[in-house]
């Protein structure tokens, strides 16, 4: 849970994220991976009903990593007619693509594979709201992505945007963890800790 506005904007983080090890898009070595690979917690009531709980104070609240106030509780997107496919943006420049991206997947690229693994869905991009509000630069080219998907805007909450998606798309994005939580679909295309279990 980062916080309610973007951090590039200076708002005050809700949580960090502590790791002796590395650091969570880091596929080497993490304390969370260690957690992930151990059997301890697996025979663990306690954990995983206390784990159970807090996923569904997550899911019941809507809260996602950022959670900007909104006045609309419809999504943008309109009335769903067929598979609505989404391909969630990551900044370029940030560590998690540094380390989590070992076959150099673009936006674009990732926007073609979506669209030619699902040819008869709705396929839409949603930027990453650090790039979509120019606080970071970006490879991102508007008309070129046009071409094959709609373009979200990520002003919209995501709990409420995940509601009329069935299949999402990221290299290594804790959004495709919120998706997951959430039930749906994701292909991961880098090395998300959260992917190949």
């Amino acid at each position: 849970i980062r916080s309610s506005e973007l951090g590039a904007s200076h708002a005050t983080p809700y949580s960090l994220v502590f790791d002796k090890k590395g650091l969570y898009y880091n596929p080497n070595e993490s304390d969370i991976l260690d957690l992930l690979n151990s059997d301890d917690y697996i025979h663990d009531r306690e954990f995983l009903n206390a784990a159970k709980s807090k996923l569904e104070t997550i899911l019941d609240l809507e809260i996602s990593k950022y959670n900007p106030p909104s006045a609309s509780q419809h999504t943008s997107l309109g009335i769903k007619l067929k598979k609505r496919v989404a391909i969630l943006g990551q900044v370029d420049a940030d560590a998690a693509i540094k380390y989590g991206n070992p076959d150099n997947w673009s936006v674009e690229d990732i926007i073609k594979l979506a669209k030619y693994e699902n040819p008869d869905a709705e396929i839409i991009y949603r930027p990453h709201p650090e790039i979509y509000k120019k606080y970071q630069k970006s490879k991102f080219k508007r008309k070129r992505i046009e071409f094959f998907a709609k373009i979200s805007s990520p002003d919209e909450p995501l709990p409420e945007f995940f509601k009329t998606i069935d299949h999402v798309y990221v290299i290594n994005s804790l959004t495709g963890l919120e998706a997951l939580l959430r039930g749906i679909k994701v292909t991961t295309l880098g090395t998300a800790f959260y992917a190949g279990w």
